[in-house]
């Protein structure tokens, strides 16, 4: 009788031990799905977690007038590692520019009180050193057209490739990079220009 009682223990405990054991293996399953998903999303708009450390310095300031697609481009972007504002039209964008002190300005082209078009140009006017993408959902060569008098450094069509959105943004940081290096160059090179000619013109004591 002892002996039944110890074999019948024995299968319930193997069977209980395969259930825990199935159950694990589910919910490992199920971590990997998940993974594995947020990884295929993360493709798709051209997201990489694993260099999401590699973050860069440069501001991205987001002027759109639909709520959702202000704040979704907003949090696509700052997932790629800039810092982020936004703004629902090009009045508030120039109330904001002073503050936040944006390198790239993504702007689209129709907004009320102030669209696209003219906020490049006063940008034109305050500082070449602010780059501008403008996103369009016209003909491309009409916007490029008229983009490209006011120093628009790119321009992107609705609805927005987010492959080439990221592409455009990285060009634009090597270009602001390369601009800086230079200037800090031709600053160097003048300073120390201007110190030969002190030590030339300086009298031997």
């Amino acid at each position: 009788m002892q002996k039944c009682n110890n074999q019948h223990g024995n299968i319930f405990f193997l069977i209980f031990r395969g259930n825990f054991l199935n159950l694990i293996l589910a919910r490992l399953g199920q971590v990997a799905a998940r993974r594995a998903s947020l990884n295929n999303a993360d493709e798709a708009f051209g997201v990489s977690r694993n260099k999401l450390g590699n973050m860069t310095q440069e501001r991205v300031l987001i002027v759109e007038d639909e709520e959702n697609e202000r704040t979704g481009l907003a949090e696509l972007v700052s997932g790629w590692g800039y810092r982020t504002d936004t703004a629902s039209d090009g009045v508030e964008a120039l109330e904001k520019i002073p503050v936040f002190a944006p390198s790239i300005v993504i702007t689209d082209v129709k907004m009320p009180r102030m669209g696209g078009m003219e906020l490049a140009e006063k940008l034109n006017d305050l500082s070449q050193s602010i780059a501008v993408v403008m996103v369009t959902a016209q003909k491309a060569t009409d916007t490029a057209f008229h983009a490209g008098r006011l120093g628009v450094q790119d321009y992107i069509e609705k609805p927005i490739d987010f492959r080439r959105l990221r592409s455009i943004l990285t060009n634009i940081g090597e270009i602001l990079n390369t601009r800086t290096e230079n200037e800090t160059l031709r600053r160097s090179l003048r300073d120390k220009g201007a110190l030969g000619r002190l030590t030339g013109a300086s009298r031997q004591m």
